[in-house]
């Protein structure tokens, strides 16, 4: 399992400060958790050796992050090519990412973010990215 170690905090801090305004207690209309808001089965496939993987072990901002941070981690290294990415997939799904990459992905960096069609991931993925 990769470490958190392997995610800049300052990539971590972003997801957490757009996810839950930092709120350890956050908890989303889809059930998403914490501070970086991950929901259940997301989190289950990236908390092995964590302990239980539940809620409430989410609002613990010490598993929340490690299990965002390994999640984030299997992203940036799906998607290396373009790092500036993940913020969408972190937001939209990997399925969505890929799709809008295969339909569109040769464009550069600004006009493909700006072509994002769901209008919550396109400001979602510019604010990541700015902060």
């Amino acid at each position: 399992m990769p470490s958190e170690a392997e995610v800049p905090a300052a990539f971590v801090r972003a997801i957490a400060r757009e996810e839950s305004s930092f709120d350890p207690d956050a908890v989303s209309w889809a059930h998403a958790y914490g501070l970086v808001q991950v929901i259940l089965p997301t989190a289950r496939a990236n908390g092995r050796g964590l302990g239980p993987i539940n809620a409430q072990t989410l609002r613990d901002p010490a598993i929340n992050l490690a299990v965002g941070a390994r999640f984030m981690h299997t992203l940036r290294s799906r998607f290396a090519a373009n790092p500036a990415l993940v913020p969408a997939a972190y937001n939209a799904g990997q399925g969505a990412l890929d799709r809008w990459i295969r339909q569109r992905g040769d464009l550069d960096m600004d006009e493909f973010v700006e072509r994002i069609p769901y209008d919550e991931t396109r400001r979602y993925t510019r604010r990541v990215v700015q902060t």
